[in-house]
């Protein structure tokens, strides 16, 4: 396979490309050394190139990166992402907190798909939108009284 992509074209896979490898190697996928090797042979391909002003030779390891600049531009889209996340997270935990606390905790495995997602997705909605409103501003814990 041959792929022919202009230079903004090369860019924005190598972005994506770099993206990804951030994801996947938070993850214990066995996989990851794969997309590893996979994200290394483009980068090689590329600065076999000589597609200039995208990536950087690391003279300690002898890795191929991204530039810095390439990488601060991400950073916006990875903190985006993590925050979302994590407000999803923390909204789907609380959310099922809620429920099993007003109806009992087998009572989600009760429902019919729908009527769960239906239940789930109030809940999950109104804490998404505190989220939305104040990030985490209001969230506190009651008890008990961390340690410092």
């Amino acid at each position: 396979m041959r792929l022919e992509l202009d230079n903004e074209q090369v860019q924005d896979l190598l972005e994506l490309i770099y993206l990804g490898s951030n994801m996947a190697n938070l993850s214990d996928s066995s996989k990851v050394e794969d997309y590893v090797d996979l994200k290394t042979y483009v980068f090689q391909q590329v600065h076999k190139n000589k597609i200039e002003n995208v990536l950087i030779l690391n003279e300690e390891d002898k890795e191929l990166n991204v530039t810095p600049e390439i990488e601060d531009n991400l950073l916006d889209i990875i903190e985006a992402y993590d925050q979302f996340t994590m407000y999803k997270e923390l909204a789907t935990r609380l959310g099922n907190r809620d429920i099993d606390r007003k109806y009992g905790e087998d009572y989600m495995d009760k429902l019919e798909f729908e009527e769960a997602f239906v239940l789930m997705d109030k809940y999950l909605r109104r804490y998404l939108k505190e989220f939305t409103r104040n990030g985490i501003d209001n969230l506190f814990l009651k008890k008990p009284k961390l340690e410092e």
